[in-house]
């Protein structure tokens, strides 16, 4: 089935899943070198094991298999994300719970001097006495806070398994945590049904320093010329159709400018937060069980009126079947300034509630690392191409993570 997207005409192609790969597919041989010496590593005592591949390579499936080898000696294994999107995506593949990482280590959030996140409350072990693997899936966006508060935790009964991408982003403001550059063990070869899909092998010709000279590969990779308004126009339509999609872009200036756009285009309130609006978290809140870069679609919304009966600015956001408070002149602020609204409506309901956020139709590569859409406009501007010049490797790495987040279809747009 075809749909069309600015005009273009786009082929829905699934691509190949690790849990197709581990229902009969067989191994890679530097998979099963990679099985033997995380098994070998881990049994040793190793208190750190590091797992890096690309994308393509199988690294889930090898994951999964540990996973048995080590339960049938009677390990206790568990699994973490950075992301809550992240964890939600891991735990649809391996079909167990996911934590976060700062579920795990963390009682507790606070704000910092300059209205950055601090999380407290460092709990003292992961597991009581149990002998234990905790596997953490996306290693490339653990930085070296939350490395270390893990190793703390870890205690001696727990040993961890970081799992990543090297070639993907670091994290944002954080220096190096787990050590992918030079893994336990290293998954290279991407396999051959992976590479069916169009994206994927864009993405692996990128990895391995080619340009992005195609102009389409079938319906699911195309690149073309365009603007902001056409990008905008993507995410509309996509909205309108049911669709699970995002635009990407590097620059703040540009995603605001795009979800400007598209917020006129679908005749949205200024300002406010209306039915059918696309919605990105920007702070974790355990309280209501979201997390920093998750995306979240608005089934309702209602103004919830003060103590004196009159309409306020905190919003009533209802999704998926649950209900967020979200005030609406905190909407993209800085986090000191949204704590300091939030503060202010303390009497009308628990401020725990509130949800920091902004809207989500177009996203940041560094925002959107850790999730995934069906398809996804990357907006390839001329601050990139600069970049490309000046720092090859880390707008390399852009691209990659980039092409990386969509499953069926991406649009590349120059602008």
């Amino acid at each position: 089935m075809a749909e069309t997207i600015l005009g273009t005409r786009f082929r829905r192609v699934d691509t190949v899943s690790d849990n197709k790969l581990a229902s009969g597919m067989q191994t890679s041989q530097d998979q099963d070198d990679g099985l033997s010496t995380l098994v070998e590593n881990i049994r040793s005592g190793a208190k750190v094991s590091t797992l890096a591949g690309p994308a393509g390579s199988g690294k889930t499936t090898l994951m999964r298999i540990l996973a048995e080898r080590l339960r049938e000696d009677g390990w206790f294994v568990f699994w973490a994300a950075p992301t809550g999107k992240a964890a939600s995506r891991l735990s649809d593949i391996v079909g167990e719970s996911v934590s976060t990482t700062h579920a795990l280590l963390y009682t507790r959030v606070r704000e910092g001097s300059q209205g950055q996140p601090l999380f407290g409350g460092r709990r003292e072990k992961l597991l009581d006495g149990r002998r234990g693997l905790l596997v953490v899936d996306e290693a490339s966006m653990v930085g070296k806070k939350i490395y270390e508060d893990l190793l703390l935790a870890a205690g001696t009964s727990v040993q961890l398994l970081f799992v990543g991408d090297p070639e993907q982003i670091p994290a944002v403001a954080s220096d190096v945590g787990p050590d992918l550059e030079n893994p336990t063990t290293q998954l290279t070869t991407v396999h051959r049904q992976a590479l069916e899909s169009p994206i994927l092998l864009v993405a692996t010709e990128v990895r391995l320093g080619q340009r992005m000279r195609r102009e389409s590969i079938g319906d699911a990779y195309v690149r073309s010329r365009g603007s902001a308004v056409d990008a905008a126009r993507f995410i509309v339509e996509s909205l309108r159709t049911g669709q699970d999609s995002v635009v990407i872009c590097c620059r703040n200036s540009a995603r605001r400018g795009i979800n400007r756009l598209a917020r006129i285009e679908l005749g949205f309130e200024e300002d406010s937060i209306c039915k059918g609006e696309q919605l990105v978290v920007l702070l974790n809140n355990k309280a209501v069980g979201k997390m920093n870069g998750e995306t979240i679609r608005v089934d309702a919304v209602s103004v919830v009126c003060d103590d004196e009966g009159n309409d306020s600015r905190l919003l009533r956001v209802h999704s998926d079947g649950e209900v967020y408070f979200v005030h609406a002149d905190s909407i993209g602020a800085e986090i000191g300034d949204f704590k300091r609204a939030r503060a202010k409506l303390a009497h009308v309901r628990n401020p725990e509630q509130f949800l920091h956020v902004d809207y989500g139709y177009a996203l940041t590569p560094w925002k959107a690392q850790g999730s995934e859409w069906d398809n996804v406009c990357f907006v390839l501007d001329n601050w990139l191409k600069w970049l490309a010049g000046k720092k090859p490797i880390e707008a390399k790495k852009i691209v990659y993570t980039t092409l990386t987040r969509a499953k069926k279809t991406v649009l590349v747009l120059e602008v």
